[in-house]
């Protein structure tokens, strides 16, 4: 995780609900990496927390 900002409080009862974006994708092998930006909202769609994650995947094995 990276520039993670926690812009507003949460409280007790609040309902969020995360956003997320696939900004970029590097090959690498065996697999790559993929940057997802996060938004996440209260229930008055005020976002209390943005980050960038960064994530490793695996690629299929390959079919034959």
């Amino acid at each position: 995780m990276d520039q993670v900002r926690f812009t507003a409080p949460t409280f007790i009862g609040d309902t969020i609900r995360p956003e997320m974006e696939v900004v970029a994708k590097k090959d690498r092998e065996p697999g790559g990496v993929v940057t997802v930006e996060e938004t996440i909202r209260n229930q008055q769609g005020e976002v209390v927390c943005s980050a960038t994650i960064q994530v490793l995947v695996a690629r299929r094995p390959a079919e034959g």
